[in-house]
């Protein structure tokens, strides 16, 4: 028996990740299978940049030979993101006259780079500013970075939902198509690293002296990175088969306003469950889950508690990327969604790469190998600053 799900927006293979361990998605896929991770010191990206705990962050092997300048980070990551994307925009608008491409930017923080240089030059830390700082700061960089590389005049949404931005802007998308808004949405979810990101964390407790470690005994907190994910969403029609990598079958987004940067329980049980309802099933159909898994001790265990309510005495197989990539801000629910795309191409799962000692016995956590699963529905999360919740359920193509 098929079943046949509520919703089918189709995720097209072309799709892009670049990250602490990769320059494409087949290469992040790889890195998380064989739970590779490099956090390493800030000192590389800037003169100036504060002391704090290890972070994830681009170098040779995201293609980055060398740090670009500071100010120009987040811009470089956008352009290589859109260069992996210009293909298959190209082809959809030669075989398809008149169609309908919004592209939508998520982000946590935006561009930290121009504002930096800002209060460099103020605080007598740097000559002179470039003028293309101002430029930056006074207009709509995000969309003209995009667009320029793209080479199409698309409209450009930016989606800025916290650490939840990823999985907002999939639902945006989703619910675009659904609507007949347009006919396919280019999520492009992405961070530079920023000073204000890495000291604030590490000035709160939430880093991770040796890398974060999630649902682990002695985990310390998260380790903050950087990276852009990449990937269509389209009608199923505009798509070759081949071309379809998997569905989305449901989204939901919530903020419960419970708290300015700790997840609430009710939340996340309602966003999952929403998610749930939307895609037509029950929290037994579940076949694996990526969860948002950051590593501290909050987040980690309202999962844990969210799990017991949702599936009982024992989740279905779920991991984190993070133990790998480390917590990439607004990208991070973008790898998870390829991820899950993924696992139900290959039947695998990832391991939770630093996990040593679990603590929660009711969750059958992915770790030391990967797991094979039977593909079906694939739910993952996201939890975002001041109570943003996201969840998306991601199906098989057939």
């Amino acid at each position: 028996m098929v079943t046949q799900y509520t919703r089918k927006i189709a995720v097209a293979r072309t799709c892009t990740a670049i990250s602490n361990i990769s320059r494409t998605w087949e290469e992040c896929w790889q890195g998380l299978l064989q739970g590779d991770g490099i956090f390493e010191s800030g000192a590389p990206i800037s003169a100036n940049w504060p002391e704090t705990a290890p972070l994830s962050m681009l170098s040779e092997r995201a293609g980055w030979k060398e740090q670009p300048p500071f100010m120009l980070r987040f811009k470089r990551l956008a352009q290589m993101a859109s260069a992996d994307m210009r293909h298959i925009v190209d082809e959809l608008t030669r075989k398809h006259r008149g169609i309908r491409i919004n592209v939508i930017a998520a982000t946590c923080h935006s561009d930290p780079g121009p504002l930096s240089a800002l209060v460099d030059h103020s605080a007598g830390l740097s000559g002179e500013l470039p003028g293309e700082a101002w430029d930056m700061l006074l207009k709509n960089s995000i969309a003209s970075y995009l667009t320029e590389i793209l080479g199409h005049a698309l409209p450009v949404s930016i989606v800025s939902s916290a650490c939840a931005s990823a999985l907002v802007a999939t639902s945006y998308g989703a619910d675009m198509i659904d609507a007949d808004l347009c006919d396919a949405a280019l999520v492009i979810a992405l961070d530079g690293m920023a000073r204000v990101a890495s000291a604030g964390f590490h000035n709160i407790g939430a880093m991770a002296k040796n890398g974060c470690a999630p649902y682990d005994v002695n985990r310390t907190g998260t380790t903050v990175g950087e990276g852009a994910v990449a990937f269509l969403l389209a009608k199923e029609e505009l798509l070759p088969a081949e071309q379809v990598y998997a569905r989305i079958a449901g989204t939901a987004v919530f903020c419960d306003a419970a708290h300015m940067v700790e997840p609430n329980l009710e939340g996340v049980r309602c966003v999952v469950q929403e998610a749930l309802d939307q895609a037509g099933i029950a929290p037994s159909d579940i076949a694996g889950i990526y969860w948002h898994g950051t590593g501290t001790k909050h987040n980690d265990n309202v999962e844990a508690q969210a799990a017991r309510i949702m599936f009982g005495d024992m989740s279905p197989p779920c991991t984190s990327t993070k133990g790998s990539l480390g917590h990439t801000m607004g990208a991070s629910g973008g790898y998870n969604i390829l991820a899950a795309c993924e696992s139900n191409t290959s039947g695998w799962m990832t391991p939770v790469a630093t996990l040593v000692e679990p603590e929660f016995s009711n969750l059958d956590i992915v770790r030391g190998d990967p797991r094979q699963i039977v593909p079906g529905p694939i739910l993952v999360t996201a939890l975002g600053f001041g109570g943003i919740n996201a969840a998306v359920v991601v199906t098989p193509r057939t």
